[in-house]
């Protein structure tokens, strides 16, 4: 018997663990004893954990990347075909970003994609998805609309949000 299983310390500190119990039988196929091993995995689903974000975050922005957004359209399209809903993807492309980068140099348009990318999450809820698919592009999937005029009326607050002052 083998398993797998995640609790807490008694100071509330989460750890990992594998189980593997075997039977040790006698020359007649009886159980005489029980052998286990017990191995601590934390630190290892940690390290799997942080290369699972670094591998389908934007480090920069710590929004979903283009894989990301994949997997969550897909998710959306089958959540959508089984419970007759909508979905709307709205694509936004920042126009001469390059010339901030330019003017103001790249660690203040680092810092403007930070606050961006707060003010685009700001706009929509925990389970829509906001990714950045490119250098100036952005894609956000918004879940469970009841019709277009949804997706315009979020659309128009994530226009206005950031065409504020930075």
């Amino acid at each position: 018997w083998r398993g797998e299983y995640t609790t807490k310390k008694k100071d509330g500190q989460k750890y990992t663990i594998t189980v593997s119990i075997n039977a040790i039988q006698n020359e007649h196929g009886e159980i005489k004893h029980y052998a286990g091993i017990f191995s601590d995995i934390t630190d290892r689903k940690e390290d799997e954990k942080n290369l699972y974000h670094l591998a389908m975050y934007n480090s920069l922005t710590n929004l979903p990347n283009r894989e990301m957004f994949y997997e969550n359209a897909k998710i959306a399209l089958e959540e959508a075909q089984e419970n007759n809903t909508s979905f709307a993807v709205l694509f936004l492309d920042l126009d001469n970003f390059k010339e901030v980068n330019d003017q103001y140099g790249h660690y203040t348009g680092d810092k403007l994609w930070e606050i961006l990318a707060q003010r685009l999450h700001n706009q929509v809820r925990n389970k829509d998805t906001i990714a950045r698919f490119g250098g100036d592009e952005f894609i956000i999937l918004i879940t469970n609309i009841a019709s277009g005029k949804d997706a315009n009326r979020i659309a128009e607050k994530i226009l206005a949000t950031i065409s504020e002052p930075y």
